[in-house]
């Protein structure tokens, strides 16, 4: 058993329009937090985050989004858990979440939007990214996915309601995946 207790810091800056479906702006955010002994952690680790994400008006309702994010476990010792992941509904959409671990992570993704009927969206997407070890820095096998879906967003007052359908494939799994969620991925 272990105890983990961090301490630490965001600094984020937020120009985006809209904050579940943006069509312009820029979302940025760095974090750090540390685990020492000094304040009851178990281990002494260092953890940075750095998340990007641009968004751009092409013509309409057609919108151009990209996303750039990095995680970083430093230190000796680092427990299982703690050890930054990749994949899920979000990032790299369709590579099984949780499958690849290591003490850095960072991924690029892009999205184009566009309209299809009333409150129909599409969108098609691709991502790339993978897991490593910092004190190599060294890919395996870059992680690639991309795919498409349909998004939906009904306002009636103050009921607001999204959701997204994907359809994903990856090099990682044979086959294509589905995801059904409430938001968007980035």
């Amino acid at each position: 058993p272990y105890f983990l207790l961090g301490l630490g810091g965001v600094v984020t800056y937020d120009s985006r329009n809209d904050l579940f479906y943006p069509t312009k702006g820029i979302l940025g955010s760095a974090s750090l937090v540390l685990y020492d002994p000094l304040w009851g952690s178990t281990y002494n680790i260092v953890q940075l985050n750095f998340d990007f994400r641009q968004y751009i008006a092409l013509y309409k309702q057609h919108v151009f989004a990209w996303q750039f994010v990095t995680d970083w476990r430093l230190g000796n010792s680092i427990p299982f858990q703690m050890l930054t992941t990749i994949g899920g509904n979000q990032l790299l959409r369709g590579v099984p979440g949780d499958l690849f671990r290591d003490n850095v992570m960072a991924a690029l993704q892009a999205e184009y939007r566009f309209p299809i009927y009333k409150v129909l969206r599409g969108a098609v997407f691709a991502s790339s990214g993978d897991v490593l070890n910092s004190n190599s820095l060294m890919i395996n096998r870059l992680k690639t996915s991309y795919g498409a879906g349909i998004r939906f967003k009904i306002i009636r007052g103050k009921i607001n309601v999204s959701g997204r359908w994907d359809i994903t494939h990856t090099n990682v799994d044979k086959g294509f995946q589905f995801f059904l969620t409430a938001m968007e991925a980035f």
